[in-house]
């Protein structure tokens, strides 16, 4: 606000939140990172604060912007994803975008955040859930120095653990091997890359942090219905990959092919316990 007291470190998914703090606008899509500062300051130092103002917030959205919104993922969103069909499913009181979505039209401003959400759960990414925190993170973990902070900070502050940890969890519901089979184009695998090269990073500057050595170690009961769901939810993924492929090179309308995406994003959403 007017006093200062919003800095961003809390993940965002509506861009009226973000748009009215008086950033460069952004679509419903964002991870833009938003918190009071009166909020948390009872629980982290100032120090804390200072190192994820600078460390962590402006790289990491400026990973986010470059990365994600861009032509690339524009395109593999409208063509990899069920995000078309999602559009069409009456689970919002508004439409899934302001505009009509148009493949040759960059729309991510018009987005609303729960179709955005939804498609990246379906085909198995998550990628607003962790997306641009592996690069500042790891970038950090690699200096001693910070390495030791961050350890501190995590061992002691609700709100930086309660972040690592909501963060961990998005990750360990992604399944990038499944996902890579929604990339049918070199464009589309070039996505896929990028996406699995920032999960990498992620992963790694997790692991330095709390001293996990696995993304649930902390939560064995999650961690094993995940596992457990995986090679079901894999299949109902691996079908509804196939049948996007076949949507996407149809060049006339089939209402069978359109019945049978609907029931797999339902299954999937089933299989998963979550829309995202």
């Amino acid at each position: 606000d007017s006093n200062g007291l919003v800095t961003t470190v809390l993940y965002a998914d509506k861009a009226d939140i973000v748009n009215s703090l008086g950033y460069t606008p952004v679509p419903d899509t964002g991870s833009k990172i938003i918190y009071d500062q009166t909020t948390i300051q009872g629980d982290v130092h100032k120090k804390t604060i200072d190192f994820l103002e600078t460390q962590k917030d402006k790289d990491s959205y400026k990973k986010y912007r470059n990365e994600i919104i861009n032509e690339r993922c524009w395109h593999f969103l409208l063509n990899a994803t069920p995000i078309n069909h999602i559009s069409k499913i009456p689970i919002t009181s508004r439409p899934a975008s302001r505009k009509k979505m148009d493949e040759h039209v960059l729309g991510f401003d018009d987005l609303r955040a729960i179709p955005w959400v939804f498609s990246w759960t379906q085909v198995r990414y998550n990628l607003s859930g962790w997306y641009g925190m592996g690069s500042v993170l790891k970038n950090a973990v690699n200096d001693p120095s910070n390495l030791e902070e961050l350890k501190k900070i995590y061992s002691s502050s609700k709100f930086f653990k309660q972040l690592l940890d909501n963060m961990s969890f998005e990750m360990a519901r992604s399944r990038l091997k499944t996902s890579s089979n929604y990339a049918k184009s070199d464009e589309d695998l070039s996505f896929h890359s990028t996406i699995e090269k920032e999960f990498e990073r992620t992963l790694y500057a997790y692991k330095k942090i709390t001293g996990y050595n696995s993304l649930l170690e902390r939560n064995k009961v999650i961690d094993s219905s995940i596992n457990f769901r995986n090679p079901f939810t894999d299949i109902l993924n691996f079908a509804q990959a196939e049948l996007l492929s076949r949507y996407r090179s149809s060049n006339k309308k089939d209402s069978k092919l359109d019945n049978a995406i609907f029931i797999s994003i339902n299954h999937i959403a089933a299989a998963m316990q979550t829309t995202g």
